[in-house]
C-alpha cells in the first residue's frame, strides 16, 4: 500500500517540468509519454526530450487521461508529430540505425498502423511501418526512395490475438544495413518471423513527411498507447529487456488503465 501511494504522488514531487526519462534512455531523440501529467494540455503531446517536438493529438480529437494514455478509435484518431530531420534516418542515400517502443492496449487485432513516417514528396508511399498487417501479424518495414516499391521487412509468422485487450510493449529496431538488421519485440521477446526483401531497396528518404502514432496512408490504429519512445541508434535485446522491465515495474510512468496502482505487463 505505501509503495502505491508514493509512485502515485511521484509526478507531483517531481514536477512536469522537470521530468526527464531515466539515463538509461542513451541516444533518445524523442519521449512521448502520452498522459496529461507529462503534457502541456489533453490535446498537445508533450516531447520530453531534449529534442522538444510537441505532437498535436489529431480527429476527433482524442485527449491524453491520466492514466489510460490516448484512447485512438480506429477510424479518424491519431498523433501527429511534426517532422524533423533525424526521423527520417538517411543520409546521402545510406540508411542510419534508429529504435523505437510504445506501450500499446490492443483493441483490435486486424490490419493497423502503430507508428508510420509516410513520404510527403511522393504521395501513397511511406519511409517506414511499424504495425501489424493481414491476420494481425506484426510488421517492420522499410520502403525506398525511387517509388519502385523497393523494400526490407520483418514480418511475424503469428498474429496478435494472445495479446488483445491488456498492455504489452512493442519496439521495432534497425541496424541501418539491410532486412538482416530488422528486428521486432514484445515485451522484450523477438517474436517468430522471417526477414525479406522486396525489389530493390536502396534506402530510404530523407522526406519531410510527419511522423504518425495510430495513422498510416489508409488506415488508422484502434488502440490504447502511452510512453511512445525513438532513439537514433540500434538498441541490444539487453536494453529493449532492461526499457521494458523498468517501465512495467513503475520506475517511469506505468500506471494500469483504471489509475489505481501500478502496470505491471503479464
Amino acid at each position: 500500500m505505501y509503495r502505491y501511494l508514493i509512485l502515485l504522488a511521484l509526478p507531483v514531487l517531481i514536477g512536469a517540468a522537470s521530468f526527464r526519462p531515466s539515463n538509461k534512455y542513451s541516444n533518445l531523440i524523442g519521449y512521448w509519454p502520452l498522459i496529461t501529467v507529462y503534457s502541456q494540455s489533453p490535446t498537445v503531446a508533450t516531447d520530453r526530450s531534449s529534442t522538444n517536438n510537441h505532437a498535436t493529438l489529431t480527429g476527433t480529437p482524442p485527449v491524453l487521461t491520466a492514466a489510460d494514455g490516448v484512447d485512438l478509435n480506429g477510424s479518424g484518431d491519431y498523433v501527429n508529430i511534426p517532422d524533423l530531420d533525424i526521423y527520417s534516418f538517411a543520409s546521402g542515400g545510406a540508411d542510419k540505425p534508429f529504435s523505437m517502443c510504445i506501450w500499446l492496449y490492443l483493441q483490435a487485432t486486424v490490419s493497423q498502423p502503430f507508428i508510420t513516417k509516410r513520404q510527403a514528396n511522393s504521395p501513397g508511399q511511406q519511409s517506414w511501418y511499424f504495425g501489424t498487417v493481414s491476420l494481425s501479424r506484426i510488421y517492420f518495414a522499410h520502403y525506398d526512395d525511387d517509388d519502385t516499391n523497393g523494400q526490407i521487412n520483418f514480418l511475424a509468422t503469428s498474429g496478435l490475438e494472445a495479446y488483445a485487450n491488456a498492455w504489452h510493449f512493442y519496439c521495432a529496431t534497425y541496424d541501418g544495413t539491410d532486412e538482416t538488421g530488422i528486428n521486432v519485440y514484445i515485451d522484450g521477446v523477438v517474436p517468430p518471423g522471417t526477414r525479406s526483401e522486396s525489389g530493390t531497396y536502396t534506402g530510404k528518404p530523407n522526406d519531410p513527411g510527419a511522423v504518425t502514432v495510430g495513422k498510416s496512408l489508409m488506415a488508422y490504429g484502434n488502440f490504447k498507447a502511452q510512453e511512445y519512445m525513438i532513439w537514433c541508434e540500434e538498441k541490444t535485446q539487453t536494453e529493449i529487456l532492461s526499457i521494458y522491465n523498468t517501465s512495467r515495474d513503475g520506475a517511469d510512468l506505468k500506471i494500469d488503465p483504471g489509475g489505481s496502482a501500478i502496470k505491471v505487463a503479464p
